[in-house]
């Protein structure tokens, strides 16, 4: 993270929470084209709330690219401040024949380069887990006990 200072001012958590429609597949190997919103925090100081378009690159069958694009806000002193955010992807993202949900889990890494007065920048590479994850301790403690 580096604000106005220098290259590098300093290392901090960084956390989203991202949803994403991918439409015009058919299969695995079929390009999608869609939307995304997203919620985000660097060092649990500032809000960014982001929105645009992300693309599926079906480059194999179970590790496709996904770039994403678009704009954020972010509530501050000053006001709202705007910028752009920019993020690839690259994981497991399988296509669901069966239902509209799709799992991803895998390596992200983007930037957040703000255009108002502070003109901050964000850069991140994360883990991104889907949020089903976070459902299966509760499932198999569920099952566990049921049966």
């Amino acid at each position: 993270m580096a604000e106005d200072q220098g290259v590098w001012q300093r290392t901090a958590f960084f956390g989203a929470a991202r949803g994403d429609v991918l439409l015009g597949r058919g299969r695995s190997a079929d390009l999608g084209l869609g939307p995304f919103v997203e919620a985000s925090t660097a060092g649990f100081s500032d809000v960014r709330l982001a929105g645009g378009a992300s693309a599926l690159v079906p480059v194999s069958q179970w590790w496709p690219l996904v770039v994403s694009a678009g704009g954020y806000v972010r509530p501050g002193r000053e006001g709202f401040q705007p910028g752009f955010t920019g993020s690839l992807f690259w994981g497991l993202r399988d296509y669901n024949y069966h239902a509209s949900y799709s799992s991803a889990v895998g390596l992200q890494a983007g930037v957040y380069q703000g255009l108002g007065g502070g003109r901050e920048n964000v850069v991140f590479v994360a883990a991104h887990l889907d949020a089903l994850l976070l459902s299966v301790p509760f499932v198999v403690a569920y099952e566990g006990l049921t049966h």
